[in-house]
């Protein structure tokens, strides 16, 4: 029963925990996997597998997760282990992003920043997504995903936007290309470029900002 308890126990500080970080944290958007190098998508491909067989191997062999006790209250090994291996795991993930995107502004030293806001509409989400920068497919070494927007190397670019809508209470990831169309942009380090879908006119705006106002 104590262990039943401390282990509800552990599960609710834990919701609290993540509901006080989405609560009151602004938001970021999760980073696209297409920009990275393919080192680093072969780096994530690789500690998943790794993920993945140690939780088997855990869960498979003799291993024995005896439970211990933690003020006065019995605390399950195997909660802990379950709770401990997905942060690691994503913390890995973390890594490589940081890594692959010092190594991309170390080639990139004087760079811009492209954002792309989605709208939220009762059903459904509108999002400007990047089909290739220059003719590079998803602008793969040319820009790169982060929290904060795409980086964009400086000079002139022929960016290829998408204008898309998905609904967000439908399981698949399937999405309605709305309009695609392809811009230019002669990027200037420090400045961030807005670009909203104006469906009306079935084009894009660019507005421009220093980066310390964003």
């Amino acid at each position: 029963m104590e262990s039943i308890v401390a282990n509800a126990f552990a599960i609710i500080l834990l919701w609290l925990i993540y509901y006080a970080i989405f609560k009151y944290s602004k938001p970021l958007p999760i980073p696209s996997l297409k920009t990275l190098p393919i080192w680093a998508i072969v780096s994530i491909l690789l500690e998943t597998f790794a993920f993945i067989a140690t939780v088997y191997l855990l869960l498979n062999s003799n291993f024995s997760f005896q439970p211990f006790s933690f003020c006065g209250y019995t605390v399950s090994l195997l909660s802990i282990v379950s709770c401990i291996m997905p942060l690691l795991w994503l913390s890995s993930i973390g890594i490589v992003f940081i890594v692959a995107k010092n190594s991309w502004v170390r080639k990139n030293p004087k760079y811009g920043r492209l954002i792309l806001p989605e709208k939220f509409k009762s059903q459904h989400i509108e999002c400007v997504s990047i089909q290739s920068v220059d003719g590079i497919v998803n602008g793969r070494g040319a820009c790169f995903s982060s929290t904060k927007g795409y980086l964009i190397a400086k000079g002139k670019h022929k960016i290829e936007l998408e204008c898309f809508e998905y609904n967000i209470f439908k399981k698949s990831f399937a999405h309605n290309t709305l309009y695609s169309k392809t811009i230019t942009i002669d990027v200037v380090p420090g400045v961030c470029y807005t670009i909203e879908a104006l469906l009306d006119k079935k084009s894009f705006s660019v507005s421009r900002s220093l980066e310390g106002s964003k």
